[in-house]
């Protein structure tokens, strides 16, 4: 991967952008898939819902054509409903660059790749998200429980 001080600058400047998948044995081994119930359930309130999206869009193309895919960026934010801005600052720049940010993707000298599989979540985003998804997370890693059955439906209703 590239250390790249600023992903945005990087991704305009890559339009249309080359998308591979980003493989790591571990991760797929243990992760989860993009478009998956944890990760809608515990990544989505970090990473946005426009992060979480585009990650399963391009996991979803990247799944009928392993080999890559080339995305052109204004097409891509108008599919996910983030205008058709293609800039530094419009927000599909900005979401990508936050999967960067969150180790969902990567950039290498010549593609943007997406993880397959996200990791469980660290510690440290735990402590991030309210105490009955955190509750919820707990009972995942010690229960080995789907997510679908933990997490507290009217948590939300109080």
């Amino acid at each position: 991967m590239l250390l790249v001080t600023d992903p945005q600058t990087w991704l305009v400047q890559h339009d249309p952008l080359r998308v591979v998948a980003l493989r790591d044995p571990v991760v797929e081994a243990t992760g989860h898939d993009p478009r998956s119930p944890y990760v809608e359930t515990f990544y989505l309130p970090l990473a946005g819902p426009s992060a979480v999206l585009a990650a399963r869009r391009l996991a979803a193309w990247l799944e009928e054509s392993p080999e890559g895919v080339t995305v052109p960026l204004g097409s891509f934010a108008s599919e996910l409903g983030l205008g058709t801005g293609n800039g530094r600052n419009a927000p599909l720049p900005r979401v990508l660059a936050r999967l960067v940010v969150f180790g969902l993707a990567g950039l290498q000298s010549d593609a943007y790749a997406v993880r397959l599989a996200f990791p469980p979540l660290a510690r440290r985003h735990l402590r991030r998200l309210p105490p009955h998804l955190v509750l919820a997370h707990e009972l995942i890693a010690e229960e080995g429980a789907a997510v679908e059955r933990v997490v507290p439906t009217g948590a939300l209703r109080e």
